[in-house]
């Protein structure tokens, strides 16, 4: 797919949202959820784990983050601490900590230490499809659709580029290039922070994901929400 032209202003953005919200409905559907372990499945594809960016040496990528996912965040209840999140700030912290943690799995299990922007990309795309969870009432669903994050690769960075490099020198972070990828973020957590809050203040009124789902998946010719949707359904 090809990269997306950098949104020149706020006003852009929301013009562009507002056109595409039939879409974004289609993907949080109200008839359909599903229990965890298709979500787990199918939030990361293949082709991600298969990125040099995901090493877990002599272990499969997919299974250690499904297990994770599995054990830790559903079993041990995170989720719990997840869904009483009632703002965004609330749920930074509590994602700081969950992506941490994410980490030292990693790391203890493969031995080798995963970046923080690596864990951060794993984790929001779980995110990113949770509100399906079959156990989640309306008012959770709602509320986490507002807080969950931009997963941040290529296609994400570029479109927020222009905006977030009107930014830098006052923030004295890195510019965006335009052939930065999920490698960016590193293993600084605050700069992952700080993008996240430059995309939620340029779609005020609007839930950040939905900002992923107009560069990322409606110009995936159209289709992809149906056909995750479908995946998951044959589960």
């Amino acid at each position: 797919m090809r990269l997306p032209q950098p949104y020149k202003d706020v006003k852009e953005i929301k013009d562009k949202i507002r056109a595409n919200n039939n879409f974004y409905k289609t993907f949080y559907n109200e008839g359909f959820r599903t229990s965890s372990y298709p979500i787990i499945k199918n939030s990361v594809s293949g082709n991600t784990f298969r990125s040099e960016y995901f090493d877990a040496g002599k272990y499969l990528p997919s299974s250690i983050f499904r297990t994770w996912a599995q054990d830790v965040l559903f079993e041990e209840k995170l989720y719990t601490q997840i869904i009483i999140c009632s703002s965004r700030k609330k749920y930074a912290l509590l994602h700081k900590k969950i992506v941490t943690g994410l980490q030292k799995y990693w790391k203890k299990n493969t031995g080798i230490k995963m970046k923080i922007g690596y864990c951060c990309k794993l984790f929001d795309l779980l995110m990113k499809i949770f509100p399906n969870y079959i156990n989640l009432n309306k008012t959770q669903r709602e509320r986490l659709k507002g807080m969950v994050n931009v997963p941040l690769d290529k296609y994400t960075l570029n479109a927020i580029r222009t905006i977030w490099n009107r930014r830098w020198v006052a923030l004295k972070k890195k510019k965006i290039e335009s052939d930065s990828t999920m490698s960016f973020i590193g293993d600084d957590y605050d700069l992952h922070r700080e993008i996240q809050k430059c995309i939620a203040d340029s779609v005020r009124f609007h839930h950040p994901i939905e900002f992923d789902l107009l560069v990322w998946n409606r110009p995936n010719n159209g289709d992809s929400f149906q056909h995750e949707l479908k995946k998951l359904k044959k589960k």
